[in-house]
């Protein structure tokens, strides 16, 4: 990951947390409805929007890896999504695992740290 996303990651976890923050991120990612909503035979609109949100031409130069651990099941459920984009983009398939994981982690930023299902459930009650 580049060390602007790190610093900014940083500014919503703990050290200790780190690992969570980002397994819940990756989770979030993958449990919302445009990824699961996706046909991953023949691409539709949310697979398509899906991938949007992956950069695919991110260029990394920072020399220091950021190592994070996540449960297996969410592992497995990212190995899962590797796969599905890999059938499709095959072109795509040695870089997806960092896209997704770079996508997560953006995305969770863009919710100030949050989980998207914690931001719908407060829209909904009219928070």
């Amino acid at each position: 990951m580049s060390a602007a996303l790190v610093d900014k990651m940083r500014a919503h976890h703990k050290p200790k947390e780190k690992s969570a923050w980002v397994a819940d991120a990756i989770q979030d990612l993958l449990d919302r409805e445009l990824y699961r909503d996706a046909n991953w035979e023949v691409p539709n609109d949310d697979t398509e929007a899906f991938m949007a949100l992956l950069n695919f031409k991110e260029k990394l130069f920072d020399p220091k890896a950021e190592t994070f651990l996540i449960p297996a099941e969410i592992f497995d459920a990212l190995s899962e999504a590797v796969e599905r984009i890999t059938k499709l983009y095959p072109s795509l398939g040695v870089n997806a695992r960092p896209a997704l994981i770079r996508a997560a982690i953006r995305q969770r930023l863009l919710l100030s740290g949050g989980l998207l299902s914690a931001s719908l459930r407060h829209v909904a009650e009219g928070d």
